[in-house]
């Protein structure tokens, strides 16, 4: 996955950030966990580890998904500023993404997905 380049570049840096390793390789690729609940301080990785992994299940396993935010204005910024960025930045994700015209902040349809 690819950061936009207005962010710092050790945004998913696993030596500086060990605890996303534990998250992907001890939780998400384990099958028999289907919940990971978050815990960690403000710039510790959530909103990039998050998306990141959204974007694996969009290319690699195509399923429905939800990001959730704790009110709109929250959403707006996220999707502004975060989300779409990111995936931009992804190319093989970008080439799934709805023209910009077409884009909502509610939801995101992947061309590829399910």
């Amino acid at each position: 996955m690819r950061f936009p380049s207005t962010w710092e570049s050790t945004a998913f840096d696993f030596d500086k950030a060990p605890h996303v390793r534990g998250v992907i390789e001890r939780g998400w690729n384990n099958p028999a966990i289907r919940k990971i609940h978050l815990t960690w301080a403000t710039r510790l990785c959530k909103t990039s580890t998050m998306l990141t992994l959204v974007q694996w299940v969009a290319d690699q396993s195509p399923a429905p998904m939800v990001l959730m935010f704790p009110d709109t204005g929250i959403l707006n910024a996220g999707m502004e500023e975060h989300v779409y960025p990111m995936m931009e930045g992804t190319p093989v994700i970008r080439k799934q993404l709805p023209p910009e015209h077409l884009r909502n902040r509610t939801a995101i349809h992947f061309t590829d997905s399910v």
